[in-house]
């Protein structure tokens, strides 16, 4: 059978594939880490809105609906249409003109005479803030405003003299009108030149009153802007028809006196139609006149009194054409006259024909607005819609909670997964270890025969094998276990890392080498003598008796070597050469060896230690410490070369968590491992460990090879002949 892959499932452990920057795993993990937060902002909102949404009186809506044309049906055909904003039939002229009428809807004129007409003012149902209300409800209704939000009217400034529409006004009457236009909503409907007006109270009524005031107060206010273009229009043209008579008047004297200076009896043209016919009738001589040429000698009487005809005419029509220059050049000046005369009568005269029409208009009362359906009283309430806005608070609720975790959770700056190890500490994940309720009662398993858990326990035995098939840690039998800050589960793990070993038929030996807060025999309730601090006193002699030294468990193969208590001699103790000696004959008579060490942030007492062992194993607990810290401590290692094996992850919730860090227990691992049925015995060549330490160390490396397991020789530890390391006592940071 095929021996797994461990190796690569190490090596890629870290690495992640290319996908979204958040997936599903992603959320659904920080719902999980941050359920309370989730839950409290979830339930917050919704109570919030709930008690708003109670507290919120019901409002009722009416609503009138208007056609406004943009041609008016008047009694006189103008030649233009005179309706306001008329500039022409086309599309775009239509989109201006319903604007224009949009605008008078939502003026401030207009919205000043519908509250001075219904005395909105006095009204408490309109003007709930300024009438009757305690200090609770006042501050309910800002409350709801923030809610709300505020009409896009609440920025504008107080008025424009300059504009009708948007008059100078106190700032009493400007909080009126404000509060007109929140509870009342003008409409166009889509391609149509339909409004709807509506308005919406708590009272029935007001709602009716208001939707039908306003639009009678438009139809009242487009007629008297019409009537009032009218009169200025009339009043325009009668101003201009008493100026145009007044110059026809000057211009007419103007002509008479210029004809009588210039005594004209006979006008050019007159002149001009006598030349005409002098003309014609001096052609009609000169042609008698050639044909008595022809038949005539000269002295005939005939052609003589035809000579003196032509002649006549002749000397006649020189003087007319002399006559008529002359009559010309004196009736310049008149016919400039004559011509502005009559451009002023043609003026004159259209103007008074518009005058008329403008005067007939006037006397009409027509409009281009017509009332299609008029407000009626509300027989239901329109709002609020307290099922709906619950709901839409509930989603509102849900998206921000989650939103909230999903920050939380990207920003948190703990290790919790491998892509972490590998990019904090650049070194490989070994595993996760699953939280336990109770560490103590774990750790007390050593002293007390009682059932542990087969699913934590399976935990250190996958690590085991992927130990097992790394390269940097397939021949590792003395294993050093450290992490970067207390209370991380750096015992708890050593223990149980002991433990599994030991399960498995390895001869183990676990060295509580915490000096400074021992804790093995406190949890597990072990005694504390002997211990390793008598066995390194200045007068121990001879070589160490690791039988007497240690002390049993209730695993068959597990040995445990404890502290005694606690010293400030930690770093003297481990780097003296006494505990190189224990070492060096634990190393002849056990399979595996694990140390128990301080924590590596706090204090620099395993750096002396990591040139003994063969590789460090990093214990972190889950989102626990800062990445910072963790970095920092690690780097330590590194400075020093030390053989990391990699980090595990200690105290996983599964159930908080669920499968996407650790497979899920509840569904998969729990099922089969509280089956009623007894797990198959490990098959001795997958699990026993070589126990004839008196072959030669070419036979054990064969036999270790058949069982899948480590050679058991290594390189001998002196005991006095290696230079002492310097210890450096790395005192932890002031936070």
């Amino acid at each position: 059978m095929s021996v797994p892959n461990f190796q690569a499932l190490a090596a890629n452990a870290p690495t992640s594939l290319p996908g979204p920057a958040v997936t599903f795993a992603d959320l659904k993990r920080a719902l999980l880490n941050h359920w309370q937060i989730f839950g409290l902002t979830v339930l917050g909102i919704v109570a919030l809105v709930t008690v708003i949404v109670f507290q919120l009186p019901n409002v009722y809506t009416s609503t009138c609906t208007i056609q406004v044309d943009r041609k008016i049906s008047a009694p006189v055909k103008m030649d233009k249409d005179s309706s306001p904003g008329s500039s022409g039939d086309t599309p775009q002229a239509m989109v201006e003109f319903m604007r224009t009428q949009e605008r008078f809807l939502n003026s401030r004129a207009l919205a000043e005479r519908i509250i001075t007409r219904l005395n909105l003012k006095e009204n408490k149902d309109f003007n709930p803030l300024y009438r009757g209300l305690g200090a609770y409800q006042r501050l309910f209704l800002t409350i709801r405003g923030l809610i709300m939000g505020t009409d896009s009217k609440s920025d504008e400034s107080l008025g424009d003299p300059d504009d009708p529409l948007n008059p100078p006004l106190s700032p009493e009457l400007e909080g009126l009108i404000k509060e007109y236009y929140k509870i009342l909503e003008v409409k166009q409907l889509r391609n149509a030149n339909v409004f709807d007006i509506s308005s919406t109270t708590t009272s029935r009524q007001l709602s009716v009153r208001i939707a039908n005031a306003h639009t009678d107060e438009y139809m009242k206010f487009i007629v008297e802007q019409r009537f009032g273009q009218a009169s200025k229009s009339a009043e325009f043209l009668q101003k201009e028809a008493d100026k145009i008579k007044q110059r026809l008047g000057d211009s007419e004297q103007t002509l008479q006196n210029y004809r009588e200076e210039t005594s004209l009896s006979v006008t050019p043209d007159s002149e001009q139609k006598v030349l005409e016919d002098l003309r014609s009738q001096l052609s009609k001589s000169k042609s008698e006149l050639a044909k008595f040429e022809e038949r005539y000698l000269d002295k005939h009487p005939k052609l003589i009194e035809a000579r003196s005809t032509t002649a006549k005419l002749e000397s006649e029509v020189k003087t007319r054409e002399a006559s008529l220059m002359e009559l010309r050049s004196k009736t310049v000046g008149f016919d400039a006259l004559n011509r502005m005369i009559e451009a002023d009568r043609v003026m004159y005269k259209n103007v008074l024909e518009k005058l008329k029409e403008l005067n007939i208009q006037s006397s009409v009362a027509t409009t281009n607005i017509t009332v299609v359906d008029q407000a009626q009283i509300a027989k239901e309430k329109s709002g609020p819609s307290r099922v709906k806005t619950i709901a839409l608070s509930a989603i509102a609720a849900l998206i921000l909670a989650t939103g909230l975790c999903l920050g939380l959770e990207l920003t948190n700056q703990t290790l919790r997964t491998p892509e972490d190890i590998a990019a904090t500490l650049g070194s490989p994940f070994l595993g996760y270890i699953p939280h336990c309720k109770s560490q103590s009662a774990a750790l007390k398993l050593l002293a007390k025969d009682q059932e542990v858990d087969r699913a934590l326990m399976e935990s250190y035995r996958t690590i085991q094998a992927v130990l097992r098939y790394q390269p940097e840690s397939a021949d590792a039998r003395v294993i050093l276990i450290t992490s970067a800050c207390p209370d991380e589960g750096k015992t708890y793990n050593a223990v149980h890392f002991a433990r599994s070993y030991a399960e498995i038929g390895f001869r183990t030996l676990l060295i509580e080498a915490d000096l400074r807060r021992p804790s093995i025999p406190r949890i597990t309730g072990m005694a504390e003598t002997p211990s390793l601090i008598a066995a390194c006193s200045p007068d121990a002699t001879g070589e160490p008796d690791l039988m007497a030294l240690s002390q049993k468990t209730t695993i068959p193969k597990l040995r445990v070597i404890v502290a005694g208590g606690s010293t400030l001699a930690s770093p003297e103790i481990l780097s003296s050469n006494r505990f190189r000696e224990i070492l060096a004959v634990a190393h002849k008579t056990f399979d595996r060896i694990v140390i128990d060490t301080p924590p590596l942030g706090a204090l620099g007492d395993v750096l002396g230690l990591t040139t003994l062992v063969d590789g460090v194993i990093w214990v972190t607990r889950f989102g626990k410490v800062k990445k910072r810290i963790v970095k920092t401590a690690f780097e330590r290692l590194h400075q020093i070369k030390a053989n990391v094996l990699g980090v595990v992850i200690n105290d996983l919730d599964r159930k908080r968590v669920g499968a996407s860090y650790y497979y899920d227990y509840n569904r998969y691992g729990g099922d089969y491992y509280n089956t009623e049925k007894k797990s198959p015995k490990p098959r001795a060549t997958n699990s026993q460990p070589p126990t004839n330490n008196n072959q030669s160390p070419t036979a054990n490396h064969q036999q270790s090879v058949a069982h899948n397991q480590p050679p058991t020789t290594h390189k001998p530890i002196p005991a006095t002949t290696q230079q002492q390391p310097k210890i450096t006592i790395v005192r932890p940071p002031t936070v």
